[in-house]
């Protein structure tokens, strides 16, 4: 498999990091109005008390546990960024946790500036913005490279 480079990763968590706060500033200016494109689908601005599917916990508390993830996260980026800049090896988890980080960054600075979440987008019955879909993404990308490094260390071991 081709490796993702660092630079490619970090530009497109920035890219996206940026676009997201972009719509956020635009849901926050536009609040009141909602464009629903079809019944599942649309603009939908949103400031979102809860956590993950609407969970509520108080502030201080997804501040508290926030912070230290975001820190461990960086952590962990930065100790696989040697491994990441060596083309020959397989680095999709540097780019999953450049993703997670991205998202994960955007929705604490929403917390700290209005004490909510900002969300826009309407898909079904929820509301999610672009941090969300980073962070469910860097996860999902995560996971899978995980289960690709023990398949495929499982098959070297029954070779």
């Amino acid at each position: 498999m081709r490796s993702i480079s660092p630079r490619f990763s970090l530009g497109l968590g920035g890219i996206l990091f940026v676009a997201d706060r972009l719509f956020k500033y635009a849901a926050v200016q536009t609040v009141a109005a909602q464009t629903v494109h079809s019944p599942s689908f649309g603009w939908s601005p949103f400031l979102n008390p809860g956590v993950a599917f609407g969970i509520p916990l108080p502030q201080t508390v997804v501040i508290l546990f926030s912070v230290p993830i975001i820190g461990l996260l960086l952590y962990l980026a930065a100790k696989q960024l040697p491994s990441a800049a060596r083309s020959d090896q397989n680095n999709l988890p540097f780019p999953a946790l450049i993703l997670i980080i991205a998202g994960a960054l955007s929705n604490l600075i929403d917390r700290l500036l209005y004490a909510h979440t900002v969300d826009y987008w309407q898909m079904y019955t929820a509301v999610i913005n672009l941090a969300d879909i980073q962070i469910a993404g860097g996860f999902m990308l995560y996971f899978w490279q995980l289960h690709a490094k023990n398949s495929s260390s499982s098959t070297k071991n029954h070779l």
